[in-house]
Formats: structure tokens, C-alpha cells, sequence
């Protein structure tokens, strides 16, 4: 992704199970110092479809997200999504399964040629010249 000072984006995360059942999908950021994210709502609840065939198997779970840069520079930016359902699909595989186990993680990287205080600043100066 390269934008910047402050862009949101929508982080999608996709849930299969072998039976009907409701889940919670919380997901969350890590990310260094010189960025700042924010996502919300930071978890969903919905029921996740049994089982089937391609896309109708799929239960899209979609989360907003803004990124903003206090530093020039590239950075990473580390999801974590965690899939919890009080029926698990991996229970019926594994004697002691946790219902808290299903984790998916991801990793962007982010390019922030132009700082939220530069941006701010340019359009200041931008706003002066109509005058």
C-alpha cells in the first residue's frame, strides 16, 4: 500500500465451518512507533455458513482501519485476527481443541512519504493562496 498521511482501509477476514454457527472475530494492530492505527469496530460477531462450495462457504467478516504516518518512512503493520465460536469446527478434529484457536495473521507494509504535520501544512498554505 503506498499512500499518505491518513487512508483507511477495509481488512477482510474469511471464516469457513463445517456447521452453522455463530462468531466473533476481533481483530487487532501492531505496529512501530511513527504509526498509529485504528480499527473500528474492533470485533464482529455473525453466524459463519456450513460447510459448501466456493464463495457461498465464505463468511466475510470486514473491518475498517485508518492508518496514519507521524514518520516518513516504511513500517509494517501486523494483523492479528482471532476467530472465536462456542462450536468449532476444529472440536469435532482434536479431543481437547480450544474454541479460542483459530488465529489468522497477515503483515502490510506501509510507505508514508508525507507526514499528518506536513500534510496539514501544505493545505494551510494552499488555503492562504486563495485569498
Amino acid at each position: 500500500m503506498k499512500r499518505s498521511s491518513n487512508t483507511t482501509v477495509q481488512v477482510v477476514v474469511e471464516a469457513t465451518g463445517t456447521t452453522a454457527q455463530l462468531a466473533t472475530v476481533s481483530l487487532e494492530a501492531s505496529f512501530p512507533a511513527g504509526m498509529n492505527v485504528q480499527i473500528d469496530p474492533a470485533s464482529i460477531t455473525k453466524e459463519v455458513a456450513a460447510g459448501g462450495d466456493g464463495e457461498d462457504a465464505v463468511t466475510r467478516f470486514v473491518f475498517s482501519a485508518t492508518i496514519s504516518g507521524t514518520q516518513k518512512g516504511r513500517w509494517a503493520v501486523n494483523w492479528t485476527a482471532k476467530i472465536a465460536s462456542p462450536q468449532n469446527a476444529i472440536q469435532s478434529t482434536f479431543q481437547d481443541a480450544d474454541p479460542d484457536n483459530d488465529v489468522l495473521t497477515a503483515t502490510t507494509q506501509v510507505v508514508v512519504n508525507t507526514t499528518l504535520r506536513e500534510g496539514l501544512r501544505d493545505i494551510f498554505a494552499k488555503m492562504l493562496d486563495i485569498q
